[in-house]
């Protein structure tokens, strides 16, 4: 986690935080108490990625550095050979589809373009704050970005955001997402005013698929969506502060299925369902009894049909399901056919 690169009287709260609290209090609290300590191979793959690309822009802006793509994508293939040992053989898949399309970006821009960066120093950094006074509590919001830099348009600025794992996103995942909601929150608050006194209109946002070489269209964020992502963000940062130090047994839960089947903490909540649990705890034993059970269906399944097809009539039960033949047609209107 990167340390912050400037001083705050007031609570940190990260965005990170801030996002799992709003999903889910009982999830941050486990987290925050130590209860979930390992990480999945993906992020930490994922981390040695994000640290070869910061090393080669922050190369990259040096005078004597590398300018052509050749050298961007060699220097590229170097840095993440560095990685460490046990993750490197992932991280190299994970980034090695993409040499081409960072050395292409980056050598189309123009290094005074680059604004802020992952692991940038001084006015560079990618650390960006915003604090929330009133209402109360009061907290400062952080979080940090990939790569932003100015476009054509001094009213638009152009962040790339550098993913390592498997999802497939698309535009509306990006405006739909927390992440880039207060990303746009934080980057009107610290570029709303441009040097030349302009003021910022918009946020493009494109997410490079670091395994795949594959590149989101741009999704934009406007004047108009600053209320409500702003909102958000207060709002989650709120709920940070307001479970802060709660045990976790004591948080508040917002179980679902769809986030339950996700969560890192579902091994040891009470509320998760036993069986998202179990898929949690276990997943390849969760798949052979899952392939097991398949197996007892179809094998019932087949005794079902004997005797139907003995008895000549469907088998039917006291509350109404039935198996056999005389299943009632569809009500679906038929398609056209030649017969």
């Amino acid at each position: 986690m990167s340390e912050l690169p400037f001083e705050t009287e007031l609570p940190v709260v990260r965005r990170s935080e801030a996002e799992s609290c709003a999903n889910c209090p009982a999830q941050a609290r486990y987290r925050a108490e130590g209860h979930i300590t390992s990480v999945g191979q993906i992020a930490e793959s994922g981390e040695e990625v994000h640290q070869a690309i910061s090393r080669v822009v922050d190369a990259f802006l040096d005078p004597d550095g590398p300018r052509s793509r050749g050298e961007i994508a060699d220097l590229l293939r170097n840095e993440i050979q560095l990685a460490r040992t046990d993750l490197q053989p992932d991280a190299v898949e994970a980034l090695h589809r993409s040499y081409w399309k960072i050395a292409e970006l980056l050598s189309d821009t123009h290094f005074a373009d680059i604004i802020c960066f992952d692991g940038g120093q001084g006015q560079r950094s990618g650390q960006l704050a915003i604090d929330f006074t009133s209402p109360l509590p009061a907290f400062q919001f952080s979080s940090e970005l990939d790569f932003l830099r100015a476009t054509e348009s001094p009213a638009v600025l152009e962040e790339w955001d550098w993913k390592t794992g498997h999802k497939f996103w698309t535009e509306k995942d990006i405006i739909n997402s927390f992440q880039f909601q207060s990303h746009w929150v934080l980057v009107d608050e610290a570029f709303r005013r441009r040097d030349n006194g302009e003021r910022l209109e918009a946020l493009d946002v494109r997410i490079l698929n670091t395994r795949t070489g594959k590149a989101t269209w741009g999704a934009r964020f406007t004047r108009d969506m600053l209320p409500a992502a702003r909102a958000w963000v207060q709002r989650s940062g709120a709920e940070h502060c307001r479970w802060d130090g709660v045990a976790a047994e004591k948080a508040e839960t917002r179980p679902t299925r769809e986030k339950c089947r996700i969560c890192d903490a579902a091994a040891i909540c009470k509320v998760a369902d036993s069986d998202v649990s179990q898929l949690v705890v276990d997943p390849g034993t969760f798949l052979e009894v899952t392939l097991a059970i398949q197996e007892r269906v179809d094998a019932r399944k087949a005794l079902m049909s004997g005797w139907v097809e003995s008895q000549g009539r469907d088998i039917v039960s006291v509350e109404g399901s039935s198996f056999g033949f005389d299943k009632p047609p569809s009500n679906r209107k038929p398609t056209k056919s030649f017969y």
